[in-house]
């Protein structure tokens, strides 16, 4: 029913949609909660994507060279029709939790990655996400404001980085 909301479409015929995907493997339901998750076929798919894109081939040895040089986690996020998606990452040996779902979208207005991206973007990007994103409350500390956020992005253009606070989750 969440997927047919979300798609307007009817619940009957997201129904068999989902079972078809199901049957080919691409999807996983649990027979208890009857939810949905991705099947192996879809993981190999996605595999293949990150192995064959140029821009994930070449990112790859450069975000190797960040980890190896810093100890720490590095993540290769991009936009996606004004989203910001994690891509990848490479995991460093000092152990930090990014709270990071590869393959997951990720609000801009919360993360030091979504403000790099939103602040580097053309400019008629940046005001479009400005004014199309609900700026959601996910913390105390979280910008919602759309002028604090005009703001902070400018601070990110002259610094060069963004930082967050306790801003997301």
């Amino acid at each position: 029913s969440e997927v047919a909301e979300y798609c307007h479409l009817p619940r009957s015929q997201v129904s068999g949609i989902l079972s078809t995907f199901g049957r080919a493997g691409w999807l996983d339901q649990d027979p208890r909660t009857r939810r949905y998750s991705v099947g192996l076929p879809a993981y190999v798919v996605g595999s293949r994507f990150v192995q064959s894109h140029p821009l994930t081939k070449h990112a790859v040895p450069l975000l190797r060279g960040i980890v190896d040089r810093s100890g720490f986690n590095t993540t290769l996020s991009i936009l996606d029709h004004l989203k910001p998606l994690y891509l990848l990452g490479i995991a460093g040996p000092i152990p930090v939790d990014l709270s990071s779902a590869f393959g997951s979208y990720f609000p801009f207005h919360a993360t030091a990655a979504g403000k790099v991206l939103a602040a580097f973007a053309p400019l008629e990007i940046r005001e479009q996400m400005l004014q199309e994103t609900a700026l959601e409350r996910i913390t105390a500390r979280t910008i919602t404001n759309p002028e604090q956020l005009r703001n902070e992005l400018e601070q990110v253009i002259r610094r060069g980085y963004a930082v967050t606070d306790g801003e997301g989750v």
